[in-house]
């Protein structure tokens, strides 16, 4: 009986003191993210970019968000630097169901102790969106979160601007997965 204690006591606080964060270099404490450069025609991306990779950081609580690229000890810089809005599915009569809109973005993040690029890809995340004008009733999982329509609850308004939410998300995701797993 004494063994299964033991053992368990070693697996339990084994996997529970484990964090991402330790993991970053010890002199990284905060990061600034400045308005990320639009290099596209698409109106508000920068700031809708800016603003979702900003809520990540905020809700992952990994790095303390300066505002002041002066104060911070990391940077992330980045640039939108195409946007597609491409057909992706087609019906029986090789008509247009469901368009794909994807975001492709550059970004850095610097130490700025260091001088140097800590990470510098690039990324995309992509939203799709039916031709109906409606996307509560379009029969497309919109944010591939397997529900459609009635079921999701999320799933209103306009059809592309809501494919630019989703698309938004996935990037954000994807920095912050790589800054947490980068060290």
């Amino acid at each position: 009986m004494i063994k299964i204690v033991i053992i368990f006591h070693f697996i339990f606080y084994s996997c529970g003191i484990y964090s991402l964060s330790g993991s970053l270099p010890s002199h990284i404490k905060s990061i600034a993210i400045p308005l990320l450069e639009n290099q596209t025609a698409e109106f508000g991306l920068s700031e809708e970019i800016t603003e979702g990779i900003t809520n990540k950081f905020n809700q992952a609580g990994l790095l303390k968000l300066v505002d002041s690229e002066n104060d911070a000890s990391s940077i992330l810089k980045g640039s939108i630097n195409k946007i597609t809005d491409e057909p992706y599915t087609y019906d029986k009569q090789e008509s247009v169901t469901e368009y794909r809109y994807t975001i492709h973005v550059k970004i850095e993040w610097y130490d700025v102790l260091n001088e140097k690029n800590i990470i510098q890809n690039t990324y995309s995340g992509f939203g799709a969106y039916g031709i109906s004008g409606e996307i509560g009733s379009d029969g497309i999982d919109n944010d591939k979160d397997g529900k459609i329509d009635d079921d999701d609850d999320d799933e209103f308004g306009d059809p592309r601007a809501f494919a630019t939410k989703v698309a938004i998300s996935k990037i954000t995701e994807d920095i912050l997965n790589d800054i947490m797993t980068t060290w």
